[in-house]
């Protein structure tokens, strides 16, 4: 069974797994066609994939690649893990694709992530062996010129020599900053700066009513 595009469920692939490149219009069929397929494509673990075909009670599942153009593959359930639709959002603009894996693994930093909105606190991550510095968020949704997902547009409070734009990205702006001051990230490079928040004994974040008004966030 088909299935149209906005109902198609997302997976992140969990094992190393083979796709193959199609040249064919007749995709997917032509994954069962040898004179349509053109290259074999290594799809390794972290991968976020999008099924085309469902049979009910089947072990295994017919998918793309959303990081390839073109590249289709049959799975086994057990190689890939369902997203939620937040999840893939959130997930799609991560890279490298092993550290989607990461991010997935931890229940606390997922929880985090659909806490993050435009105001919030993070400690954002600038590699190269630097320390993470804490910024505010200023934008949070799609940004086009950078591809699919959900990224974070984020204003450097601590090093803002670190940035490299002034929230705007080739020529369309989002939002506003010193130049050089801020960065687009991935939520692989964010965490809440959990200053004003606490955990229940049930293992949930909730912030505190007044720490924005404490902190002049208001």
């Amino acid at each position: 069974m088909s299935l149209e595009r906005g109902k198609r469920r997302k997976f992140l692939l969990l094992e190393e797994c083979y796709g193959k490149k199609i040249t064919d219009d007749n995709r997917p069929t032509s994954l069962f066609n040898k004179s349509a397929l053109e290259t074999e494509v290594q799809l390794v673990p972290g991968s976020i994939l999008q099924e085309v075909k469902s049979e009910p009670g089947s072990p295994s599942l017919c998918v793309q690649s959303l990081d390839h153009d073109n590249v289709y593959m049959l799975c086994n359930n057990t190689d890939v893990h369902e997203l939620s639709p937040f999840e893939a959002e959130v997930l799609v603009p991560v890279s490298p694709v092993r550290d989607r894996l990461r991010v997935l693994s931890d229940d606390d930093w997922l929880k985090e992530a659909e806490m993050i909105v435009e105001g919030s606190n993070v400690n954002v991550d600038l590699g190269a062996d630097l320390d993470p510095v804490e910024g505010i968020v200023r934008y949070c949704g799609v940004v086009p010129e950078l591809g699919k997902g959900i990224v974070f547009g984020i204003e450097l409070l601590v090093h803002p020599e670190h940035g490299v734009c002034d929230g705007s990205i080739k020529g369309k702006r989002y939002f506003q900053c010193a130049s050089n001051n801020a960065i687009f990230v991935g939520i692989n490079r964010l965490r809440l700066h959990l200053r004003g928040y606490k955990y229940t004994q049930s293992g949930n974040i909730v912030e505190h009513a007044d720490h924005r008004e404490r902190d002049g966030r208001l």
